[in-house]
């Protein structure tokens, strides 16, 4: 027969289990955590409990919590609450993050039968490593094809909405918008910052844009942090913006942008050696909220074969500081670079989008009127509302194609059929073979070949173009005694044969041959166009042929004089061709809004792209 407890065993007992429940307190949190039994705190399996019912059941607990998903070759998790939420990675390449035990605590824990009933403890990294690695949770996780932090479209140009959209892969962790279809009312010749809607011209009129096109650039790069997802497998280009001096807000404006796509500001990274610039890119890919990477204040020339690799590849793949591993995500991520008077390589050049600023005078004289930051964290909404609405625009006018040249065919082929409906698109890219003359190496040291030959009156380096018959010419050979007067190639021509030397500047000029570069001469500024005269023998002879400067690119307007109507101050102007610029002091002409807009480029103007 059982023993019964006496009435004063019962009643020590209840009171143990009150003191102790008192001790722990009550059950605090906004969810219960699941349980699983038959698992020690060391990790052991006990009462019945296997391998394969373990990672069974836990990960079925993760597929139903609906926030743990596949990403790139990672497991991440959404963490922190709604309106501030983040990807936290799990595991990457079936290898579990260290803090993984803790982050899966918010989902369940272990337990098995002691000698006083249940017994929990909470999970250990080999439970939790050995779940991460299971190939069948990886079969069955849900796959983020696309993140972001702002309203965005998927493949057949709809709205996303916030939260998953399974059907489209894309996880959004952004506000909810209603677009803004109106299009803006102007006339037929208004200025582009006046062509745009309200919103975005409170934003951009504040700054000096060096052109309407430099602007539109700018537009342009907000319209494809809002379409990443359409520009992965087929790239887009990075942006640089570029000053002709420093405190004219080049970082400012890509804040300002920052701000406007992720609500956050992106964190700044020096270009350092490419092991360097790797680990903070892959501690930024990790961890951060923002989806730009920016290169603020280079000061050197831009050269990177980390950048190069990436910019515009469809998967970033950046190596894990201490593993023998990387990590990868599908590249929607925005590349920008700010710089003064910028110089690099012309394959670095070719991948990005220019913005440029300009002001002539002291920069300590220009002032802002009021905060562009803050009025993009403020109207952040309205600006994304009046993005949406350009697309839409856009897409219900049939997605007609722009024909804008650049490298990445089909970024330029749809951001530009966007800025064509919103009354944008003459002026986009229009500054392309311009300011990729100013900023590429290669044409600057072809400038400087070609004002050294004109300089020094060598006849037979250079032609007036209407002239007949072409000069003779150099053989690249010919061309090394100039090359070292200019110090071109400097380093590579230091060292080597002879003929080493005339392979290395047969090399350069064979890429630049068609190539024309401004400029300035005793007589003004001209054009000079490398040209190569075949002989036979398979002699090559290369000379400039000297033109009268043709009208500036479209957009070039002075933006300057255009900010400052805005402004309602005085700003001077660029100078026009072969022009004096107004001094400081002077009060813009006139018609300063029509400074150097002539006929657009031609198919071979925008080639080199």
């Amino acid at each position: 027969m059982a023993s019964t407890a006496s009435p004063g065993k019962s009643m020590a007992a209840t009171l143990h289990d009150s003191l102790l429940a008192s001790r722990i307190g009550a059950a605090a949190g906004d969810h219960a955590r699941q349980i699983i039994a038959g698992v020690t705190p060391d990790g052991s399996f006990v009462d019945g409990m296997t391998v394969d019912a373990f990672v069974h059941q836990a990960g079925q607990v993760l597929l139903d919590s609906g926030r743990v998903y596949r990403y790139g070759n990672s497991i991440v998790q959404e963490t922190d609450r709604p309106g501030d939420q983040r990807l936290t990675s799990l595991a990457v390449q079936h290898r579990a993050e260290p803090n993984a035990a803790h982050v899966l605590t918010n989902h369940f824990g272990i337990a098995y039968q002691g000698k006083q009933g249940d017994v929990q403890s909470l999970l250990t990294p080999k439970l939790v490593g050995a779940l991460l690695a299971d190939e069948g949770l990886w079969r069955h996780l849900p796959e983020i094809r696309y993140h972001t932090r702002l309203p965005t479209f998927d493949a057949d140009f709809n709205l996303c909405w916030q939260g998953w959209n399974s059907a489209s892969g894309i996880l959004v962790h952004g506000p909810e918008i209603v677009p803004e279809t109106t299009p803006s009312s102007y006339a037929p010749d208004a200025r582009a910052v006046d062509r745009l809607p309200h919103r975005l011209r409170g934003l951009f009129r504040e700054f000096y844009w060096r052109s309407d096109a430099d602007m539109v650039n700018a537009i342009a790069m907000l319209l494809t942090g809002l379409l990443g997802n359409h520009f992965v497998d087929a790239p887009h280009p990075g942006g640089i913006v570029d000053a002709n001096q420093p405190e004219l807000g080049k970082t400012l404006l890509v804040q300002c942008i920052g701000r406007v796509l992720d609500d956050a500001e992106p964190p700044r990274i020096s270009l350092a050696r490419d092991e360097e610039l790797e680990k903070r890119l892959c501690a930024q890919l990790r961890s951060s909220k923002t989806s730009l990477f920016f290169f603020d204040n280079v000061r050197t020339r831009i050269e990177s074969a980390v950048i190069e690799q990436n910019m515009l590849s469809p998967l970033i793949s950046l190596r894990i500081l201490g593993l023998s591993a990387t990590i990868e995500r599908p590249n929607t991520y925005l590349w920008f670079i700010t710089s003064n008077l910028t110089a690099g390589t012309p394959d670095f050049i070719g991948r990005c989008v220019p913005i440029r600023l300009h002001y002539e005078g002291d920069p300590k004289g220009r002032m802002f009127s009021g905060d562009p930051l803050a009025y993009a964290a403020e109207h952040r909404l309205p600006i994304l509302a009046e993005l949406a609405g350009m697309v839409l625009r856009w897409a219900q006018q049939g997605r007609r194609p722009g024909d804008h040249k650049h490298r990445c065919r089909r970024w330029a082929a749809t951001i530009g059929g966007i800025l064509d409906a919103g009354g944008l698109g003459e002026f986009f890219l229009a500054n392309a073979a311009e300011a990729g003359a100013a900023m590429d190496e290669g044409m600057q040291d072809l400038a400087t070949l070609a004002e050294h030959a004109v300089g020094k009156n060598l006849a037979d380096t250079h032609g007036l173009a209407e002239r007949d018959p072409a000069p003779r010419g150099r053989t690249p050979g010919e061309w090394v005694v100039l090359f070292a007067e200019t110090q071109v190639l400097k380093d590579r021509l230091a060292v080597g044969t002879v003929r080493g030397r005339a392979t290395v500047v047969g090399i350069f000029l064979s890429d630049k041959v068609g190539r024309t570069v401004t400029i300035e001469t005793a007589d003004g500024t001209r054009e000079a166009t490398l040209r190569r005269r075949d002989e036979s023998g398979n002699t090559k002879f290369y000379y400039f042929s000297i033109a009268f400067q043709k009208s500036a690119v479209p957009g070039s307007a002075s933006s300057a004089a255009s900010a400052a109507a805005s402004h309602g101050a005085a700003v001077p102007a660029p100078a026009a061709a072969g022009g004096a610029a107004p001094t400081a002091a002077s009060p813009p002409p006139a018609d300063a809004a029509s400074i150097g807009e002539p006929a657009p480029p031609t198919t071979e103007d925008l080639e080199w792209i």
